[in-house]
């Protein structure tokens, strides 16, 4: 799905982390599939292990599911305390 969203940015892109800067309105859900989809291909296909650009790209994107889940925290208790 990631890929059909940003096929500029498949896995394997050094600029993965402007890409998510870029994009402010990602959806998590499809930053958390493309990790699972990557980690999964590490688990049961690869024949090596991740490099370490492979290893930078999963930082970034699990730092951007950070941020954005930060975001979305913050956005429902301001929707909950103007409900009150």
């Amino acid at each position: 799905m990631f890929k059909k969203v940003f096929p500029e940015y498949a896995y394997g892109t050094t600029d993965i982390r402007s890409m998510l800067d870029e994009n402010k309105d990602i959806d998590l859900q499809l930053i958390g599939s493309e990790l699972y989809s990557q980690w999964r291909y590490y688990n049961y296909w690869s024949m090596t292990g991740p490099s370490e650009k492979d290893i930078q790209w999963f930082l970034d994107m699990l730092d951007c599911m950070k941020k954005k889940s930060e975001q979305r925290m913050i956005q429902t208790k301001c929707s909950l305390t103007e409900q009150m």
